[in-house]
């Protein structure tokens, strides 16, 4: 059963060699290219909204260039699947729990894929890196902080247990203001289930470790919120503060839009098909006799729901790729156009409008929106573009 999330994953990993650049990634590139790890920190810092992590993870990639934004995908993705794997496993073992050896597997493989293509806007959340790294990474790297802590025993284990707590949670801070919430709000009521789940030896450290992260978001998230950059964005942006009545709103807005997204979306339903397995199978402490022949009919039912809610995420792919391909044919043919006039030392150059699945292209709007109109001038070597109507 788990052929066929990997399989999706598996093809949507192929077309990540038709990502190209677009949105803030014209930005970055220039940046790296020039500048390095230095320029990019100083960027994300002084100037942009503060987040050290993002700008790190956003070098590790663009150091590579367009081959570095194609691989992303592939990378991300096995990362991911790696870590909900190890989560997965971590927890049933702490828990004194035994299933059958593939479940786990089919438990990460499928939230895994639902996690990166299950989405709205695909593109967004699984091939662009500069909103992947930001936005789709951090809560799988908040779990994969509580693997080393679900299986710490001796004293040496658990200091690293508590380091790689504080780590991840400085790191959160620094890079996403929404896990960095999310991720607080788990770790305070997490003390309060934890006696029905761990034995009692182990609750006291367990409880210790969620102080350690609480702690240690609220410090990412202070140096965050008091970098000059994070200032800048307020006054750019003109924000409020997170704790006003009109943020606190516009959270419960979002958070319905959110709910509302994934109950009428249906494919999800793989998510809670994959849950309902995981519970069938899992017979409680070790040494009862397995449940899992009594629920015959539930877990025929839970499978053919898991195929026909992943032959949609395979047909959505499908369509995504047609499009990604055809973008990435006329972003070719215009870009060594550009490149080859750049080369012949013309200053001023036409660019035609590529979108794709939303990304933020320059002059929309009329041709009233200029961004990132400078930085892809400034990626080409010229000093600026002009609308085109028509690829050369």
């Amino acid at each position: 059963m788990s052929l066929l999330p990997l399989a999706v994953l598996g093809c949507a990993a192929w077309n990540a060699r038709l990502v190209r650049t677009g949105g803030d990634d014209w930005c970055f590139l220039p940046v790296v290219h020039d500048g390095g790890l230095s320029a990019m920190v100083g960027k994300f810092y002084l100037h942009d909204n503060g987040r050290i992590v993002n700008a790190v993870a956003v070098w590790a990639y663009a150091r590579f260039g367009g081959v570095g934004q194609q691989w992303f995908a592939p990378v991300s993705g096995v990362l991911v699947l790696a870590l909900l794997w190890a989560f997965a496993v971590a927890a049933l073992n702490a828990a004194r729990l035994r299933v059958p050896r593939g479940v786990p597997l089919l438990a990460a493989s499928m939230v895994t894929a639902l996690f990166l293509l299950g989405s709205p806007n695909t593109y967004k959340t699984f091939y662009w890196p500069a909103a992947s790294v930001s936005h789709t990474l951090p809560p799988v790297f908040a779990c994969a902080a509580a693997v080393p802590v679900l299986y710490a025993m001796s004293r040496r284990g658990k200091l690293l247990a508590l380091g790689t707590v504080v780590l991840a949670g400085v790191s959160l801070g620094l890079l996403s203001e929404e896990t960095t919430v999310v991720a607080a709000t788990v770790l305070a009521f997490a003390p309060l289930i934890s006696g029905r789940v761990f034995p009692a030896a182990r609750r006291r450290f367990l409880r210790l470790c969620c102080t350690a992260g609480i702690g240690s978001l609220v410090l990412g998230t202070l140096i965050l919120y008091t970098s000059p950059g994070a200032q800048r964005r307020h006054e750019r942006k003109h924000a409020s503060t997170m704790f006003t009545p009109d943020s606190l709103l516009g959270a419960l807005h979002g958070f319905g839009e959110i709910a509302a997204t994934v109950l009428t979306t249906w494919w999800y339903l793989g998510a809670v098909v994959a849950g309902v397995l995981l519970g069938v199978v899992c017979p409680g402490l070790r040494g009862r006799a397995s449940l899992a022949t009594t629920y015959v009919p539930v877990l025929f039912a839970g499978a053919g729901a898991l195929l026909v809610s992943g032959v949609d995420l395979a047909a959505s792919l499908a369509g995504l790729g047609s499009t990604m391909q055809a973008h990435a044919h006329d972003w070719d043919r215009q870009d060594r156009w550009m490149r080859g006039q750049g080369a012949a030392g013309a200053q001023v150059l036409p660019y035609k409008r590529l979108p794709q699945s939303r990304m933020t292209e320059p002059f929309r709007h009329g041709g009233k929106a200029k961004w990132p109109a400078s930085c892809i001038a400034t990626y080409y070597g010229v000093d600026h573009i002009e609308q085109a109507h028509k690829l050369p």
